[in-house]
């Protein structure tokens, strides 16, 4: 479980900023002047899963709204859903072409992996689950469907659903909540998924559309293993249970296999860290990047890129000196 800090009020707006890329994703969000700014956030472990408190007030005309674009998804492969309970005011979202507004009570799903846009009412509050991926889709294959999809507050399981989520930061019981997270994790967030796939909003995709979010949610996984020399094809079949000949297959659409595709996805990374001047030894990007032979690394690195790793490092330092 990766380390979450928390916000309290009267933290500066750069703050809450700062926070909210290193507990969720990188996120842009245009600046707020202090004294019309106030937040907390809060985020308690749960088993495999993580529930956030998040809450802010912003002075009246001021717009509080993140977006999230591929050029930040480029730069932070972070991978989870997040299951949103709206608690106050209204939380307006789009993603993948749709838009929703959640007000008390009102739930909906959320990727993290997928651009989106989230704005704020003056006063709002919310608490979020957050989901690994691999959780989410082994449950759930239809996840990527349901996203910016509302589920009402009268919905019988939705009220479920937010009783459980509230209990676990309940200032009564969630100490001990969080103590047995381990053994009741796992059934709570099938409780909260079927609230979702048995709402009325049942989406229905294209099979191409359906083929296309497959293979991008492959791709996505691929990139969060860039540094792993492990991957491989029977691990990732393993990972996010899907055959291999399925992942074959989704590939072969692109004219490519899935470990080609992630070798070429590693060289073009290595290129970018060198060429902002990331990495000054060619030995130090091609093992973060997964890459254990070094010599391979540079024939491939010339192959693709027309250009020796090492003249990029030199190419670097030279525009650095200038």
């Amino acid at each position: 479980m990766m380390p979450y800090e928390d916000v309290l009020p009267g933290d500066p707006f750069e703050r809450w900023h700062q926070v909210t890329c290193r507990n969720y994703s990188v996120t842009e969000c245009q600046s707020i002047k202090d004294h019309a700014f106030s937040a907390k956030v809060q985020v308690h472990p749960f088993g495999d899963l993580a529930v956030s408190q998040i809450s802010s007030k912003v002075s009246h005309g001021v717009d509080l709204k993140v977006t999230r674009s591929n050029r930040e998804i480029r730069k932070d492969y972070r991978d989870d859903f997040v299951m949103w309970t709206s608690r106050q005011g209204t939380i307006t979202f789009e993603q993948a072409g749709r838009c929703t507004q959640l007000h008390a009570g009102d739930m909906m799903l959320h990727d993290q992996a997928a651009p989106f846009s989230l704005a704020f009412s003056q006063h709002s509050a919310a608490l979020m689950v957050i989901v690994p991926r691999r959780l989410m889709l082994s449950r759930f294959v239809q996840a990527e469907h349901y996203t910016a999809m509302r589920i009402p507050s009268e919905s019988p399981l939705a009220r479920i659903a937010r009783a459980t989520v509230n209990e676990i930061v309940s200032p009564d019981c969630s100490a001990q909540m969080r103590t047995i997270g381990e053994k009741v994790w796992s059934p709570m967030l099938d409780l909260w998924l079927m609230a979702l796939q048995t709402s009325d909003a049942q989406p229905v995709q294209p099979r191409e559309t359906q083929k296309n979010m497959r293979l991008q949610s492959v791709q996505r996984y691929l990139r969060q293993r860039l540094s792993d020399p492990d991957v491989s094809l029977h691990s990732v079949s393993s990972d996010l249970h899907m055959s291999s000949r399925t992942l074959l297959r989704l590939f072969a659409s692109q004219g490519t296999t899935p470990m080609h595709w992630l070798w070429e996805e590693r060289l073009k990374s290595s290129y970018a860290a060198l060429a902002c001047g990331q990495f000054k030894r060619v030995s130090d990007v091609a093992y973060a990047h997964g890459f254990s032979n070094l010599a391979h690394f540079s024939r491939s690195f010339k192959a693709l890129h027309g250009i020796n790793a090492q003249q990029l490092v030199r190419d670097f330092q030279a525009d650095q000196t200038d």
